[in-house]
């Protein structure tokens, strides 16, 4: 029974790799899959299944995630590394080293922008950003990243 629990949600959230779940580095859970994928979310290029996972189902989930990654870091012995091409996997974000920018790709041919934030008290500390522009036309940047959001509208 909890087998299934655990397969309902992970058709849901779109995962067939254990590296789905993953960060774009392979060392940590990304945090998305900590929750349930709201219904207008696509996570992966695949057509999946459509399934209602239970808050029963979503809890045996989290477990299990972190049983396979207490804190959320997966031991050194069980990462994976960097991912080396492009899966099914949706990776939205991307990162533009030189100009200190995070984008955020979406439908076919736009993204936002979310330079480092000017807000206090955010502005203080450099890994932080904030959207500035969106509906873009999309502009070459192929470094992948994970994004986890530390306050409304804060990346």
């Amino acid at each position: 029974k909890e087998l299934r629990r655990l397969n309902r949600v992970r058709l849901h959230q779109q995962v067939l790799f254990l590296s789905d779940v993953l960060c774009v580095k392979g060392k940590k859970i990304d945090p998305k899959y900590k929750r349930l994928r709201w219904e207008d979310e696509t996570w992966s290029n695949r057509i999946f299944p459509y399934e209602e996972p239970s808050s029963t189902d979503l809890k045996i989930w989290k477990s299990a995630l972190n049983q396979l990654a207490p804190g959320g870091r997966l031991s050194v012995s069980a990462r994976v590394g960097n991912w080396v091409h492009v899966g099914h996997k949706l990776q939205p974000w991307r990162y533009d080293d030189e100009a200190n920018i995070l984008f955020r790709h979406h439908g076919e041919d736009l993204m936002d922008e979310y330079p480092r934030a000017m807000i206090p008290p955010h502005n203080t500390n450099s890994g932080r950003y904030t959207k500035f522009g969106s509906n873009r036309a999309r502009a070459p940047c192929n470094v992948a990243c994970t994004v986890e959001e530390m306050a409304p509208a804060i990346y």
